[in-house]
């Protein structure tokens, strides 16, 4: 048995790190910067280096050796097997050899559902949908961004409000309070500026479209018709992804499907249109014992150390994961 337990939960934004006794003492909960290739200007090259930096961080902080650590990753950016080979080996590189590798999304089914199975809809600085069924089977969809027409995730978002802007600044589009929002987040009062400050943050890697998806929000907190149609079509979205995954896995027909909604954009978004648009696509829709939502409220790596426990053959109680890790969030 592992004397050790760690799960780690890296997103677009940030990484959560939590690191547990077998008997589910926590040992220490530590908060680092993206572990996203997707994310990061130096890609792969970086996103080894970060790692290297990171666990080596955990190890010697801690004390621990990874032959007796058993470990769950649930990473942004792991999309296909191609990408999960190759972050594996970054990972075995670093001298870890018990490990399971996922992407990110996975995380929310084993941190939310009290089934352990189910569908998690993913909408954080990226998106994506993935399922488990109670016999073990895995799927996922989307999370490719333009590659696979995801229109969800405070990057595809944040575009959004850009796209719909310049329409209106530049294409005599469609009017939208979003253009006076997005005046005054970056500081400029005429269009030029505004677009010669964005064109520059972003080549330069100084500003990221993600960043202006909360303008999103609250312009139809103001009832503006543009970004509540946007927040519409990224509930649809997120609506055909868990319809699929129903279509390919095998859930029970007797008794509702536990979908977890998993990222920023649910569970801080001021307005609730996609949450709203989301469950009225998939009422009545696909399963016959229908759906229940769970907003996950607590953090992911709750998952991905739960997963871990489960793999090492470890004993827990998921309500004092929660409380040991939500205590040191605060």
């Amino acid at each position: 048995m592992r004397k050790y337990i760690l799960g780690i939960d890296g997103g677009g934004t940030k990484t959560d790190c939590a690191l547990f006794r077998a008997d589910g003492t926590l040992i220490e909960y530590l908060q680092w910067g993206t572990t996203s290739h997707e994310f990061m200007p130096g890609g792969y090259g970086q996103l080894r280096q970060e790692l290297q930096t990171l666990l080596d961080r955990i190890r010697t902080q801690n004390g621990i050796s990874w032959e007796e650590t058993e470990a769950v990753f649930g990473m942004a950016g792991v999309d296909c097997k191609a990408q999960q080979q190759k972050i594996a080996g970054f990972i075995e590189e670093c001298g870890l050899t018990h490990f399971h590798l996922c992407n990110d999304s996975f995380l929310g089914i084993k941190a939310g559902s009290p089934e352990q199975w189910g569908i998690c809809t993913l909408n954080g600085s990226g998106t994506g949908a993935c399922g488990i069924d109670p016999q073990g089977r895995q799927c996922n969809r989307g999370a490719l961004f333009e590659l696979t027409g995801d229109y969800a995730g405070g990057k595809v978002l944040g575009s959004e409000v850009v796209h719909y802007v310049y329409d209106m600044l530049f294409r005599n589009g469609r009017k939208t309070c979003m253009a006076q929002l997005l005046f005054a987040c970056m500081g400029v009062s005429d269009r030029d500026a505004l677009m010669e400050k964005i064109i520059c943050g972003v080549s330069e890697h100084t500003l990221e479209p993600k960043s202006f998806a909360p303008i999103l929000f609250e312009a139809a907190c103001m009832d503006d018709e543009v970004a509540l149609e946007i927040l519409e079509n990224c509930g649809k979205q997120n609506a055909k992804d868990i319809c699929a995954i129903v279509d390919e896995l095998d859930f029970p027909q007797d008794r509702p499907i536990p979908v977890v909604m998993l990222g920023s954009l649910y569970t801080k978004g001021k307005n609730g249109r996609i949450i709203e648009s989301l469950t009225r696509n998939l009422c009545g829709e696909k399963a016959e014992g229908g759906f229940t939502f769970i907003k996950l409220e607590h953090p992911p790596v709750v998952g991905a150390v739960a997963w871990a426990m489960e793999r090492a053959g470890c004993a827990y109680d998921k309500e004092n994961l929660i409380r040991q890790i939500t205590a040191r969030c605060k």
